[in-house]
């Protein structure tokens, strides 16, 4: 498809008489594109033909789109059919986004510049936004580097302006592609070179040429318009003024447990009920497995085995050359019966504490198998709520238990709470136990599930390391919530400048990324 566009630009060049002297790939942010030199097309008079040339890369593209439509209307399926479609839908739609932006040196850079009849329009705008960028700022009565028309000048200052903005969101985001794209401390250095040279370079430049006008500046309105929100900017830094962190958390009952099996098991009795009260011991489900009888059944006349012969080892001289075996073997099976009587005694599922049932799935009863997984419903306490959020390492010097705030419950219609701070955990949590935290579940705490090998085969792992943080509502009185209600925490903290925050931050990932 690319070279399908990029032959559309050089045949529209020759259609006009115009030199193409070179077609070829380079390479961006190590990525190869093709490109064609139609510089040529300059030296043509008639704005048409120099905007044809610039469209016919995309237009090329559009044609080969309806080509693949039809032809994808004929196919059958597989893979042919899938390129065609992608070749009609998704190839030509992303040409459009990236070519036809006029702030990156493709197709739509050319085509303003031809629509505008401005040559160099890169260069000649940037001047432009420049000069005017030092006369509001310095209130320096320059001449501007070049003369245009009002109506045009102020589409070069808009442009030059945007552009400036646009490149530097772009390479701040190939900035941080390079980061993750290599391994560690190289992605770093990488990183560095590209913010240094896409994004620092030009400003210090600019500040070069400022300094160098210093003998011009006068005190004005503009120097002093600037050099107030200057100081107004650097004190937003670096004052300390962020006093309070929000926790993502979560509201709900302070009694609080899910009933599942313990095992592949099968109910024999159930006493739970919906909204039923419950008192901490209570019998709420007894279940059965066979094959833990029958392993048990198995034990058992194995260990009354070993015992009778070692009861009879006095008549047998074989016996007792092996007593000390035979002993050993009893020991071994009295053990793994003691095991299988604890799986066993954990079938009978009891309440474990005073409260409420809730959430009873409608289906079970008597004789229903059940997954180890699958909850058997909620017993809660509603006497006493309780709030359970998550801190991220940076903030985790900045509160200290007795930290006071207000939990803001997601859903608007629901009141705010004040809360305290009465633990903070001190190694970070290995996995999220609040799934409607996780960002699979339009959390805000960024997760992945943990590896096939390891033990927590499923689970939620956070990308970064947050620590549990459990907080008490102030107003003891209040009754906890029949539901588990998401929210935000904001506890007041330790105050911290931004540019501290953000040094903290750099300096992390630097440690983190490098293997210190």
């Amino acid at each position: 498809v690319k070279i399908v566009h990029e032959l559309g630009h050089a045949y529209t060049a020759r259609h006009f008489g115009c030199r193409v002297p070179t077609m070829g790939i380079a390479l961006l942010v190590l990525w190869p594109v093709l490109y064609t030199d139609v510089s040529d097309a300059w030296r043509l008079v008639p704005r048409r033909q120099r905007l044809l040339i610039g469209a016919a890369g995309v237009l090329a593209e559009l044609a080969l789109a309806l080509i693949a439509t039809f032809v994808w209307s004929f196919l059958s399926d597989g893979p042919a059919r899938s390129a065609a479609f992608l070749v009609a839908t998704t190839t030509w739609i992303a040409t459009l986004a990236i070519n036809f932006s006029p702030f990156m040196r493709f197709d739509g850079y050319y085509l303003l510049s031809d629509w505008l009849g401005v040559s160099n329009l890169g260069d000649r705008s940037f001047a432009l936004g420049r000069w005017r960028l030092r006369q509001a700022a310095l209130g320096l009565d320059e001449a501007p580097p070049e003369v245009f028309p009002p109506h045009t000048r102020r589409i070069l200052l808009i442009y030059a302006w945007t552009t400036w903005l646009y490149r530097a969101v772009v390479f701040f985001g190939i900035a941080l592609l390079v980061y993750h794209f290599f391994i560690k401390l190289v992605g770093i250095f990488l990183m560095a070179v590209e913010i240094v040279w896409f994004l620092a370079r030009p400003v210090l430049s600019e500040a070069g040429e400022w300094w160098q006008r210093r003998h011009l500046i006068r005190l004005n309105r503009n120097l002093l318009a600037t050099l107030a929100l200057l100081t107004v900017g650097v004190g937003a830094l670096v004052t300390p003024w962020q006093g309070r962190v929000a926790l993502p958390a979560v509201m709900r009952a302070a009694g609080y447990a899910t009933l599942f099996p313990p095992l592949p098991a099968r109910i024999v009795e159930m006493t739970a009920a919906p909204d039923k009260k419950v008192t901490a011991g209570e019998v709420l489900y007894r279940l059965e497995a066979p094959e833990l009888d029958y392993g048990l059944r198995a034990v058992r006349l194995r260990i009354a085995v070993t015992d009778l012969r070692l009861q009879r080892a006095t008549g047998s001289a074989e016996v007792l050359e092996s007593l000390s075996s035979l002993q050993q073997q009893l020991a071994t099976l009295i053990s793994t019966e003691a095991g299988l009587i604890a799986r066993q005694e954990r079938l009978v599922l009891r309440a474990p504490f005073d409260g409420v049932i809730t959430d009873l799935p409608p289906d079970l009863r008597p004789g229903l198998w059940l997954k180890p997984d699958q909850p058997l419903g909620r017993v809660v306490n509603r006497e006493r709520a309780t709030v359970r959020g998550y801190l991220a390492a940076a903030d985790l010097e900045r509160i200290r238990p007795g930290a006071r705030g207000r939990f803001i419950p997601e859903d608007p219609v629901r009141p705010g709470f004040e809360v305290k701070v009465i633990a903070i955990e001190q190694v970070n949590a290995a996995v999220l136990d609040l799934p409607m935290l996780a960002s699979t579940q339009g959390g805000p705490i960024a997760v992945q599930p943990a590896p096939a090998p390891s033990a927590q085969q499923g689970a939620l792992v956070p990308t970064s390391a947050v620590y549990r943080v459990t907080l008490t509502l102030v107003d003891l009185t209040t009754q906890a919530p029949e539901q588990i209600i998401p929210g935000t925490a904001l506890i007041e903290a330790g105050t911290i400048s931004p540019l501290a925050r953000l040094w903290r931050f750099a300096a992390s990932v630097f440690i983190r990324e490098s293997g210190w």
